[in-house]
């Protein structure tokens, strides 16, 4: 019976890589069994977290620029559109637009726009709609359609 139970055992020990006649441990590597061990080759890293750019104030990083939605822009004769501003800091974060944001129209034979973003389209033609925030400006082309 105990030599039944010693068979088992080196069948054991032999299936886990020892053998019998060394002494227990982590089986031998040699250059034919390395590759079972080897790493995966480390992946190169990813685009660098973008550093905060710190301001002399300590206050919120500067505004770099602005994205007006939709773009481009439809509305009817009389009709109204909202728009919304989105700012970009000089980390290229997105955040909200500060309230010292004002709005605009490069021509105001087509329409005006009111301090919230909304547009009523008074003629046929096209025209500019501007956010400003500073001396930082985004906008976007309205047509207004018959």
């Amino acid at each position: 019976m105990h030599t039944r139970m010693f068979a088992v055992l080196a069948i054991v020990l032999t299936v886990a890589g020892c053998s019998c006649d060394r002494a227990l441990g982590p089986p031998a590597v040699n250059s034919t069994t390395l590759h079972r061990y080897r790493l995966p080759a480390p992946q190169p890293p990813g685009p660098p977290a973008p550093v905060p750019t710190p301001t002399p104030s300590g206050g919120p990083p500067p505004i770099v620029s602005i994205v007006v939605t939709p773009n481009p822009a439809t509305v009817a004769h009389q009709g109204l559109i909202p728009f919304h501003a989105d700012c970009v800091d000089v980390n290229q974060m997105h955040v909200p637009c500060p309230s010292t944001l004002t709005w605009s129209v490069t021509d105001s034979l087509y329409g005006e726009i009111l301090p919230p973003g909304l547009f009523r389209g008074l003629n046929v033609g096209s025209t500019k709609v501007r956010a400003r925030v500073g001396s930082v400006f985004g906008s976007v082309v309205v047509t207004v359609t018959p």
